[in-house]
């Protein structure tokens, strides 16, 4: 093959790469390649079509090819960028930095080194690297985006507000950026100043589906209830079957008490019964206690989807839990080998085998599931409720351990004022909605949005510092007492992954439940009813599961709720409320702690390695 033919079909298969036809590409390619086995392109474009159809060990081979002939970042950076894909994170960030040490000024090593880091939840490193980026490219929008989320996650929400106003006063017209800036106002509840800048962006970009989406959240935050389904509704003229759009106009509908929250999603579905919008409407439905209807909806989808996995998984739950235990099996059975593993999966199975008695069986089900998802906080509640029914009662105590990892605390400063009856004031403004949140425990309710500690409200900050004060303490204590944590040995180095405040009215309770982003969780009583002194009513109970209506346990503990108090469990411990069942409220406020843990050092893992079997 000539030179000139060989350029024309190098440029052919780079043109069908970009049309996303990486076959036909690939085609060429790989005779060129037999012919220049060296030349960058021909190897770049092989590895990307590669990875493009999922091939990845084949694109690792060229992409190996290619970084050790031809010393680039760039391609260090696209062989990095598909190793993250495919979660070797490792050897993805040795390549970047490998990348920025052959030039320390080349923009993407640092920006994808940023974007790395940022995914591992690594915000210090990946924020200094966006910040790198930033100054090596000082108008790319998404490094600018990126160091200010980054600044947001380690609670630097200021300084964030100051480096997107400084990127606005060079780049005015950068909705994005603005967006971002919108974002952070709504999280700290600015609202005028949130309320400006989304509406710039919406000037700048009127039709943008994310802005509008914001700014019917806004309206809603304004009691313009009315206006905010008018842009949801015209939004889902354009995008019918968009899962987001369907989300919040459900969302919108069911908080503002509407009669039928359900009629779009049914409307959609009813056109298309095998979108996958489908699966959205079917797991509303079964929260919502609909099982037969939502089992009606989900076999049209899997007659066609047979194998999805999503799919089959929400089957299997309710045939569940209308009593099918063996159809249930059968159905989970039916999931693909690959997928059997994921963590969904074997919760579900486990269940099922609970509601069969099989408690051995269910019990290493539950074991394997914390083994391969260590972080996972449903799968430790999960083999708590398989060891108490198993009769493993050490095992059990060990992980439910109330007198080491369960305190209570009053805060006497906080109750001898009348800054309870304060705080009650300030937060009932914040409580929009008017019904419980379907996809939360909360049950005859409402609950705030967004985090409450990120708020500037006065006696909400007052609060945060009596229980940073409590929750400092008790992680000293904690550390004191050299008790392993769940076999980890946790710093005194926490923030708050979650904060929120709960209003419980007549009838009103928590349906036990676990927090899946918290290392510990906890609840300040601001208001209590006289109705706790009568029968257990609202009284906090641990250790009681929920995770079927055909599996039927006590509680281990409970708590008796006093205003001014303050109580600290873990997250992974299962937790619920009575109900209030006397015309009264009860006013909280909740929230999610995130501990750091000692690291350990290489010396304990390499011990640790030589140990396993």
């Amino acid at each position: 093959m000539d030179r000139r033919r060989a350029n024309q079909d190098l440029q052919l298969s780079v043109n069908l790469f970009k049309k996303g036809d990486y076959e036909q590409s690939l085609s060429l390619l790989l005779p060129l390649f037999s012919i220049a086995p060296r030349e960058p392109n021909i190897l770049l474009y092989i590895a990307s079509c590669y990875r493009q159809l999922k091939e990845f060990e084949k694109s690792v081979e060229f992409f190996e090819k290619l970084t050790l002939l031809h010393k680039h970042p760039g391609y260090f950076c696209s062989y990095a960028n598909m190793l993250a894909e495919i979660k070797l994170s490792v050897k993805s960030k040795k390549l970047l930095i490998e990348a920025i040490k052959i030039d320390s000024n080349y923009f993407d090593s640092h920006y994808n080194l940023a974007r790395l880091e940022q995914s591992l939840a690594s915000y210090e490193r990946a924020a200094s690297s966006y910040l790198k980026a930033h100054r090596l490219n000082s108008s790319h929008v998404d490094a600018c985006i990126g160091y200010g989320q980054c600044l947001i996650k380690l609670d630097k929400a200021s300084e964030a507000i100051v480096h997107y106003k400084a990127f606005l006063n060079r780049y005015p017209n950068s909705s994005n950026v603005l967006y971002s800036l919108a974002c952070i106002y709504e999280s700290t509840n600015d609202e005028e100043n949130y309320k400006v800048i989304l509406l710039k962006c919406i000037k700048l970009s009127p039709s943008n589906r994310l802005f509008l989406l914001k700014y019917a959240s806004l309206l809603v935050s304004l009691k313009q209830v009315d206006k905010a389904t008018n842009v949801l509704t015209h939004l889902l003229q354009d995008n019918p079957f968009d899962h987001r759009i369907h989300d919040e106009l459900f969302k919108l509908l069911w908080s503002n008490g509407e009669p039928e929250p359900f009629q779009f999603y049914h409307s959609a579905c009813d056109i298309a019964p095998v979108n996958s919008l489908v699966l959205e409407l079917v797991k509303k439905l079964v929260k919502n206690n609909e099982l037969v209807l939502a089992l009606g909806k989900i076999e049209p989808f899997l007659s066609v989807n047979v194998y999805h996995t999503e799919a089959l998984l929400i089957k299997g739950h309710i045939e569940r839990e209308l009593g099918g235990f063996s159809n249930s099996l059968e159905t989970l059975k039916s999931i693909r080998q690959q997928d059997l593993s994921l963590a969904s999966v074997l919760n579900e199975r486990c269940i099922t085998h609970l509601c069969l008695n099989q408690f051995a069986i269910a019990t290493k089900l539950a074991e394997e599931l914390t083994l391969l998802y260590p972080n996972n906080q449903g799968g430790r509640a999960l083999l708590a409720t398989c060891l108490k029914l198993n009769g493993e009662a050490d095992r059990y105590n060990q992980l439910y351990d109330y007198q080491h990892l369960v305190k209570v605390i009053s805060i006497p400063s906080l109750i001898q004022s009348k800054f309870n009856e304060n705080l009650k004031v300030e937060l009932e403004k914040l409580h929009l909605s008017r019904r419980h949140p379907l996809d939360q425990s909360l049950r005859m309710g409402t609950q705030t949005e967004g985090q409450l500690f990120n708020t500037d409200l006065a006696l909400v900050l007052q609060l945060k510092e009596q229980i940073d004060t409590e929750i400092k303490v008790f992680l000293h204590e904690l550390s004191l007492s050299e008790k392993q944590f769940m076999d980890r040995k946790l710093t005194e180095n926490f923030s708050y992954s979650g904060s929120w405040s709960v209003i419980l009215k007549q009838g009103g309770h928590h349906k036990n439940h676990f927090h899946s982003e918290g290392t510990f969780s906890a609840s300040y009583y601001v208001t209590v009813p006289d109705a706790v002194h009568c029968g257990g009513q609202g009284w906090l109970k641990l250790g009681q599961p929920e995770l079927s209506r055909w599996i039927h346990l006590e509680p281990d503990y409970c708590i008796k709720p006093e205003a001014g108090c303050l109580v600290i469990f873990p997250s992974y411990m299962w937790h619920g409320t009575n109900p209030l069942l006397e015309k009264s409220e009860r006013v909280t406020v909740a929230l999610d702690v995130k501990v750091s843990e000692v690291k350990k050092s290489r010396i304990d893992l390499k011990a640790k390695s030589l140990c396993c079997y």
